[in-house]
C-alpha cells in the first residue's frame, strides 16, 4: 500500500500533529459528534490522507469522519484507495467539475477513494465508485474546470 509521496510528507509534518491533538480534544468535548473534514485540490488531498490517518493509526477515539473534496488529486495506490473505501469510519464525497484536469492527476498507480458527484457543465452527476478505467488526463481537460470559482460557480447555479 502506497500513497503519494508529497502529500504523505505534509501530512506527517507538524501540522498534522496539531490537527490529530485537536481531533482528539473536539472528540473529547463532543463524544456523539461526528468530524467533517474539507478542501480543494491539494488541501482535498491532505484531507482524505489526513482522514484515513485519523482513524486508523493513531486516534485513541473512533468516530464517523465525513471528507468532502472538491478538485482533489489522487491520493494513493488500489490497495490504499480499497483500505479506505472499506474503512466504516471513513465516507469520502469527491465533487468535481467538468474537465478538471487535477482530478485525473496523477495518473498511473493511484486512484480515488469514495464516490464521485460530478458536475457535466450543465446538471450534476451521482458517478458513484472511479472507473478503473479512467481516460487518458490530457484528453479534453482543463485548468479553468479546476479553479476554485468554477466549483462555487456550479455549486451555486440556480438556473
Amino acid at each position: 500500500m502506497f500513497v503519494h509521496k508529497g502529500f504523505a510528507s505534509i501530512v506527517t509534518s507538524q501540522a498534522y500533529e496539531d490537527l490529530r491533538l485537536e481531533f482528539v480534544k473536539l472528540s473529547n468535548l463532543y463524544p456523539t459528534y461526528d468530524l467533517v473534514m474539507t478542501g480543494h485540490s491539494l488541501g482535498g488531498a491532505l484531507a482524505t490522507l489526513s482522514a484515513f490517518l485519523l482513524v486508523t493509526c493513531e486516534s485513541p477515539v473512533k468516530r464517523m469522519i465525513h471528507v468532502v473534496t472538491f478538485g482533489s488529486p489522487r491520493v494513493g495506490n488500489v490497495a490504499w484507495q480499497q483500505s479506505f473505501n472499506n474503512h466504516t469510519c471513513l465516507k469520502h464525497t469527491r465533487v468535481t467539475h467538468h474537465n478538471d484536469i487535477v482530478t485525473t492527476m496523477p495518473y498511473f498507480n493511484y486512484h480515488h477513494t469514495g464516490d464521485e458527484f460530478h458536475y457535466n457543465g450543465h446538471t450534476w452527476e451521482q458517478q458513484g465508485r472511479e472507473d478503473p478505467l479512467y481516460m487518458c488526463p490530457f484528453y479534453r481537460y482543463s485548468f479553468e474546470d479546476h479553479r476554485c470559482l468554477s466549483y462555487c460557480d456550479a455549486l451555486f447555479d440556480t438556473t
